[in-house]
Formats: structure tokens, C-alpha cells, sequence
């Protein structure tokens, strides 16, 4: 009980943006409990230098229903999936509530119910009222229903957004969709909003008959989307091929670039089961390793319900003794490449089409050290570059150790070099025991800011690598 008294202040945040890790808390309340909430943050992180708006940062980077987010192109959970899972959590909560006896109930309402459903209905707030300023500043009218903040155009005006893709017009870029990889094959989408009044009457023209569109014409007084994707049987071959669709309507006429990557080597076949570059990133599942090597007491496990995906890697159990590194020194940032086969590791395999240097994100849950005696290094290698070894945790109350709990997430940066395109490796050392993995990106130039960072890119054919 006293870990958990100690602790509430980040059972309480911590709650604010993660739904799954809490109720591992009353399930098992014990030494994991004790590390699932245990936060930290240390340098070569990713920062946000707005730390009086820490609370609503992710809220800012959300934009409700369409999918976009405030000022920037970045792939980010919908709104409504985040108060819907803050609806479930609250569920569960009540549902444990209900079944508590007289002498259990003051202390569950305190220690829990209250931080857990007070928590929800904080994020709620805020999380609508960023979706209908996004939307009133941009003079949607869909903002009506959530604000009367909205003046209109006194006629049908068109306003345009697209995933990963800030506002074209006020940066002077052209507006243009993401690139469709045909080894990841997905579709995205073109929202188009009235900005006056009356219905704006819209229409698209494709340039190549390989451009599919779920609709072509329409009419609104508020919102319509429109799903693009890809015949890639009629599709070209090629690394860029670009086309584009054009847009007619009452309210103004735009043009929408796109492009696709088709070429014909490698064969999907040899992608199978890889992780792939999509648009300048890739990002990994930490528990889809495709090799792990476990020695001496350090056995990597996979702990469900905390995490962005939902699932994490341990690296080791906390309180494994890790004598076989007496030769590494785990003071620094830095030391010699690995060349012997002595360490735990997990490998992951990718395939990349560019080449240069390149920044690994690595998205560890935040905590502390078990004790004095600890530490939370771990080691990020790739191919046979020197390793690595960032931290997972920081200095209580530091502002590192607050932007850690506010996401749930400790993100720190390496730099490394790929010096051709082709097969890679990434490599994640288990120093200490215990500190916890939740994904890896790489970036190769393509990788927008956002809450929980890029989707994972990985063959849809490929089968559950971890065991």
C-alpha cells in the first residue's frame, strides 16, 4: 500500500492519456504495478518547450472526426477513440466498484475511482473543445454543432484537408496526398468542407483510370470524404509515379497531387514478414521481434494492456541480476560496437528504399530504477554500428520526468547511418533488467510530430514473429 500512496500523483496523470496500464493496477497490485507506473524521462528526448500546456499538448494534436491534426501532418488516434476507450475504463472501474464491501469502498473510491472517471471526464473536456476550435478556425460549419463560434461565408466556400498534411494554402504548398507504397497497400482519404452558406456542389476528375474513388461528385452543406486507393493490377511500375485529381466545385477549384511507389524488385514475396519503409519512416512493434537472444537470467517477456499498441517488451525481469555486464560501462550514452554474442537481444528486420543518416526513436514506457543499485539503460544498435544506450528514466519531478508521465511515454533519439538501401537490422540491448519497450521508428526524413507516433509498417502478409 505504501508503493501506492507514493505513487498516486502518477496514477493520476498518468491516467489522463493511458487507459490499459491502469486497470493492470487493480488487477495485480504488487512489484509490476510498482514499474508500469513508475515514470521518467532523460536527455536526447523528445521535448515540447510549451510545458505550461503540457496537459493539453495531445489534446492539440488531435482534430476529431477527420482524422488531422492542429498545424501539422501526423498520423494520430481519433478523438473518438480515445474518449471511447476512456468510456470502457470507466466501465470496468464501476463494475469493480459495485462489487466492493463497506470496509473496501472508501479507499477504492479514493485511491482509484475518483483519479480514473475524474481523469476521463478532464480529457473529455478538453479533447472536444481542441476538435471544435480546430474547426471553428478553419470556418468549417460542422463546427456548429459543437460551438457558436463559426462566422460563415455568406456563400457555398470549399475547404479542403488530407491525412499527414498541414493547410496547403496558408503555406503555399500544394495539397497532395501521401504516397501509396503498393507493399503496404491502404487508401486515404480527401475531406471536403463548406465554409459558407448553402450546399456546395462538388465533383472529381481522376487522371489515370488506376486512381480509385469510392465517390466522385456530391453535395454538401457542411462535410463530405471521399476514399481514395490504388488498383495495383493496373497500376504502373515505377519508384515515383505521380498523377493527380482534380476538384470542380461552386465554392472554388483545386488541384490534388499524388504519387505511388510500384517498382518491380524487390518482389513482395521478399518483403514478406519485414518491417518497410512507408513514406520516409518505419516503425516497429516492439513485441514483433523476428529474433531475441535470452542469457543467464535476462528472459524477455511481453506485458499486455500498457502502451501505445497496447502490448510492450520487459527486458528482463526487474529484479534479474545482470553481473554478465561488469565489462560494459552503462554510465554513458555511448560504447564500442558489440561483436560477441554474449548479451540478450532482440533483432528486427527492416527494408528500406533510402540510404543516409538516420534518426531511431525508441518509445520506452517511462519509470524508475528498481533501487540505488539500478539503472534503466538499454542499448539501440543497428546493423554494426556502435551501440547506443539511452535511459528510460529521470530525475523525480524534473521536466523530463513530467512530460514522461503526461504521454506515458519516455521517447529518446539515436543517430545512426544506412549507407544503402536494402535489408537492415535493428538491435535493442537489455542493460538493466526491467525497463520496457513500446515501439521503434526510424526515420529516414518523412516523420511527422505526433501523440503516439506512425502506425506500424509492416507486410500485411507477414505472420506473429514473437512467441
Amino acid at each position: 500500500m505504501k508503493i501506492i500512496k507514493r505513487f498516486l500523483p502518477v496514477l493520476i496523470v498518468g491516467l489522463s492519456l493511458t487507459t490499459n496500464a491502469q486497470v493492470e493496477i487493480v488487477k495485480s497490485p504488487g512489484p509490476r504495478s510498482f514499474l508500469l507506473m513508475d515514470p521518467s524521462v532523460r536527455t536526447e528526448i523528445v521535448t515540447d518547450s510549451r510545458d505550461h500546456k503540457s496537459v493539453t499538448t495531445a489534446a492539440n494534436l488531435f482534430s476529431g472526426d477527420i482524422g488531422l491534426v492542429t498545424g501539422q501532418s501526423l498520423p494520430v488516434v481519433d478523438v473518438r477513440q480515445i474518449t471511447a476507450s476512456h468510456v470502457v475504463l470507466v466501465g470496468t472501474i464501476e463494475r469493480i466498484l459495485s462489487q466492493l464491501n463497506r470496509m473496501q469502498y472508501p479507499s477504492y473510491l479514493q485511491l482509484l475511482y475518483y483519479n480514473v472517471k475524474g481523469s476521463a471526464l478532464f480529457n473529455q473536456m478538453w479533447l472536444e473543445a481542441e476538435k471544435a476550435n480546430w474547426y471553428a478556425a478553419r470556418n468549417f460549419v460542422v463546427a456548429n454543432s459543437l460551438q457558436d463560434s463559426v462566422a460563415p461565408f455568406p456563400e457555398p466556400t470549399l475547404g479542403i484537408t488530407l491525412p499527414d498534411f498541414s493547410d496547403g494554402k496558408s503555406s503555399g504548398e500544394p495539397y497532395h496526398l501521401p504516397m501509396f507504397n503498393s507493399y503496404l497497400p491502404k487508401s486515404y482519404h480527401i475531406d471536403l468542407f463548406n465554409k459558407g452558406v448553402g450546399e456546395l456542389d462538388w465533383r472529381l476528375e481522376v487522371k489515370d483510370d488506376w486512381i480509385h474513388l469510392d465517390r466522385k461528385s456530391g453535395s454538401t452543406k457542411e462535410h463530405d470524404r471521399v476514399v481514395v486507393s490504388v488498383d495495383w493490377e493496373q497500376a504502373p511500375t515505377g519508384e515515383e509515379i505521380k498523377s493527380e485529381i482534380q476538384l470542380h466545385s461552386n465554392g472554388g477549384n483545386e488541384k490534388i497531387s499524388l504519387s505511388l511507389l510500384n517498382p518491380s524488385i524487390p518482389s513482395k514475396e521478399d518483403l514478406k514478414n519485414l518491417y518497410i519503409e512507408d513514406n520516409g519512416l518505419v516503425a516497429i512493434d516492439a513485441t514483433g521481434y523476428h529474433r531475441k537472444k535470452e542469457t543467464g537470467e535476462i528472459r524477455f517477456s511481453i506485458v499486455e494492456g500498457v502502451g501505445m499498441e497496447n502490448k510492450v517488451v520487459m527486458l528482463g525481469d526487474p529484479l534479474a541480476k545482470n553481473s554478465h555486464y561488469a565489462s560494459l560501462e552503462l554510465t554513458s550514452n555511448y560504447v564500442a560496437p558489440v561483436r560477441s554474442g554474449e548479451f540478450p537481444v532482440l533483432e528486427y528486420d527492416f527494408y528500406t528504399f533510402s540510404e543516409g543518416p538516420v534518426d531511431v526513436y525508441t518509445y520506452m514506457v517511462p519509470q524508475f530504477p528498481l533501487n540505488d543499485e539500478s539503472g534503466s539503460r538499454y542499448g539501440v544498435m543497428l546493423d554494426n554500428s556502435p551501440v547506443y544506450l539511452p535511459e528510460a528514466s529521470a530525475p523525480y519531478y524534473s521536466t523530463l520526468w513530467i512530460q514522461g508521465i503526461l504521454r506515458n511515454t519516455r521517447i529518446n533519439k539515436t543517430t545512426h547511418l544506412v549507407d544503402k538501401p536494402g535489408r537492415r537490422t535493428i538491435k535493442i540491448y537489455a542493460a538493466h533488467p526491467g525497463v520496457m519497450l513500446q515501439k521503434i521508428v526510424i526515420d529516414l526524413g518523412g516523420m511527422k510530430r505526433s501523440y503516439a507516433g506512425p502506425r506500424v509498417t509492416r507486410h500485411p502478409g507477414s505472420l506473429p514473429l514473437s512467441d
